[in-house]
């Protein structure tokens, strides 16, 4: 049972380290997005752009 109970709890930190980057890689363009958008808003200024370093769905998204 102690052993059971050891691999459950390491797994459950795992996952949870594995979350945690995860969101960190998913969010962070996301709210740099948002910060843009909230500065263009306030400025009227149309010539700020966001910068794009991934090439995948968060990257197009990005890019518009």
């Amino acid at each position: 049972m102690g052993i059971a109970a050891f691999i459950l709890a390491a797994a459950l930190v795992l996952s949870l380290l594995l979350a945690l980057t995860f969101q960190r890689v998913i969010s962070e363009p996301l709210l740099h997005l948002i910060d843009l958008i909230k500065k263009v808003s306030a400025s009227n200024n149309y010539s700020l752009r966001a910068r794009v370093n991934r090439e995948d769905e968060i990257g197009l998204l990005l890019i518009g």
